[in-house]
């Protein structure tokens, strides 16, 4: 699926023209990101992840490029740019390779294909595509391109277009469930932005609830948890999978 116009009008008109307009890093090279959708993400519609933000994506431009206008159609192009048909394939093909980004390595990929696994969003004949039955979404849209989170002021500047954008992303992909993988210190301007409904919780899960969208849209239940680098790792699938339940 393309991207939709909606989302590429909001990233443009509010997360790119803020940034653009008043960073004053001129010279700092920043990656753009928006939601990616599996080629068999439709099928089932079961789950989609949000992270923080990207850490490096493409080649970029810098804030004195973004400031030309005309750049942002192909700078928007660019972030969904892979060579076969599906958008979210190297998840899975990225796994156990030495040359490269190795997914494996990463705890966000590890815990994401345990968890979706255990919510019936794949099975054993998916194993070598299990990552194309996804939506995966980032709080943040620009973030530095040589690695890392956006700073204070990055964010401050782009968060208002993001949690719109975010919005848009949920109404038109429609997922059956969200799963933050951030901590509820990076998604609460969010989830006050969307208003969603949540209950805080001890533990690797730190909040769960729902986001209510326009009336003729379901309500999308969603678990918050702590970014899992560094965790136990049975422990932060175990206590998801058990909020998911329960908001069910």
């Amino acid at each position: 699926m393309e991207i939709g116009d909606k989302q590429r009008e909001i990233f443009q008109q509010r997360v790119l023209a803020p940034v653009a307009d008043k960073y004053g890093k001129h010279h700092e090279r920043l990656s753009g990101f928006m939601a990616m959708e599996g080629r068999d993400f439709a099928k089932s519609r079961k789950l989609m992840v949000v992270g923080r933000a990207v850490n490096s994506w493409g080649d970029g431009l810098t804030v004195s490029e973004l400031r030309n206008r005309s750049t942002w159609g192909d700078f928007a192009d660019s972030i969904h740019e892979c060579a076969g048909d599906c958008k979210m394939a190297w998840v899975a093909q990225s796994a156990g390779q030495s040359d490269g980004y190795n997914t494996y390595s990463s705890a966000f990929w590890r815990v994401v294909k345990l968890v979706s696994k255990d919510l019936g969003v794949w099975g054993e004949e998916d194993e070598g595509h299990w990552s194309s039955r996804l939506v995966w979404s980032n709080l943040y849209k620009l973030s530095p391109q040589a690695g890392g989170n956006p700073s204070n002021k990055l964010c401050e500047l782009q968060e208002p277009g993001c949690i719109e954008l975010l919005r848009q992303e949920l109404i038109e992909y429609a997922p059956e469930r969200a799963l933050f993988l951030t901590g509820m210190n990076w998604a609460w301007p969010f989830m006050k932005g969307l208003g969603g409904r949540l209950q805080a919780m001890p533990g690797l899960v730190e909040a769960r609830g729902s986001i209510e969208l326009p009336a003729k849209w379901a309500s999308i239940p969603f678990v918050v948890a702590s970014y899992p680098q560094g965790k136990d790792e049975s422990s932060w699938v175990e206590q998801v999978l058990e909020a998911f339940q329960i908001v069910d």
